[in-house]
């Protein structure tokens, strides 16, 4: 591995050349949210407003599972993070939704900066097998253009991605292997922090009645009858199609449309963007859509 470094060096090393936009890379269970907030904590020690963009779909930290999160964090990094921007992509795996992935990755980015950010911090997803993980994975890098990709690896499995990157870009890769105490989860302790995330999210959530016919929907015949739509995660879209809030679908009847959703009671929802999962309030996931289950 080339240039390798220790892990707990980075956040020091990165104070030094203080990059906009840090990319953090690797597979699932290496740790990557772990280094976010060390570097969150980092900069903010030292006056910084700090960018989080969590964009890993199953296991995020600061959006409901099916999301891209984003927050600023001014003067401290709070025990408990909550988004302040939100992309609704609709499942918890980005397989299917590459695109949507990507383009959520670079509205969350902008939106931080937006906000105020003078670095971003870019908490990627596991998937990094080709050939999902090597598009997905390009396409962000294309897009975000980061100053510092940080490359957390066991052995080599991200050389697809890396020997892409040294062949076409001119950004700087910090080379570091996982932290000891990282441990690899398994899939039951992943899906119940997913149910304990969507928990959370929904804890304050009621059920709000909305017509149709004041909605633009997308797809626009999802709700034409050809599946039952009870339970089916929604995004609440405002005029400019940004995410306002998650929902989950109660009932449709009558042209009209019941959600239960925590979502902010001054905010306009012009339109509904389905999702792929079918969800009870308490958490628990009920399956997946299929695409052309919608389309």
């Amino acid at each position: 591995m080339k240039n390798q470094i220790s892990i707990g060096d980075i956040p020091q090393i990165l104070l030094k050349k203080q990059p906009t936009l840090v990319f953090i890379l690797g597979g699932t269970d290496t740790g990557k949210t772990t280094l976010s907030k060390a570097l969150a904590r980092t900069y903010l020690n030292h006056g910084l407003r700090v960018g989080l963009v969590d964009a890993d779909l199953g296991q995020s930290t600061i959006g409901p599972p099916t999301t891209i999160g984003m927050m600023i964090a001014k003067d401290h990094l709070p025990a408990s993070f909550h988004a302040q921007s939100l992309y609704f992509v609709g499942n918890n795996n980005p397989v299917g939704q590459l695109t949507r992935v990507a383009v959520g990755s670079k509205l969350m980015v902008d939106a931080a900066f937006k906000a105020g950010a003078d670095t971003v911090i870019f908490d990627s997803s596991g998937l990094i097998q080709p050939p999902y993980g090597l598009i997905l994975k390009s396409s962000k890098l294309e897009l975000l253009k980061p100053q510092i990709v940080i490359a957390i690896e066991r052995t080599n499995e991200l050389k697809p991605i890396l020997s892409w990157l040294a062949g076409c870009w001119s950004l700087e890769v910090l080379h570091v292997r996982p932290a000891k105490e990282v441990r690899r989860k398994s899939s039951l302790e992943r899906k119940e922090y997913r149910q304990s995330q969507y928990k959370r999210y929904f804890q304050n959530a009621s059920l709000k009645t909305f017509s149709l016919s004041e909605l633009v929907l997308y797809p626009p015949d999802f709700l034409d009858g050809r599946m039952d739509p009870v339970g089916l995660l929604v995004g609440l879209q405002d005029a400019a199609w940004n995410t306002i809030a998650i929902g989950i679908i109660e009932s449709v009847s009558n042209k009209l449309i019941s959600i239960y959703t925590p979502f902010p009671s001054q905010a306009k929802i012009c339109g509904l963007l389905a999702g792929y999962i079918k969800l009870l309030p308490s958490g628990i996931e009920l399956g997946r859509i299929r695409a052309r289950q919608l389309f």
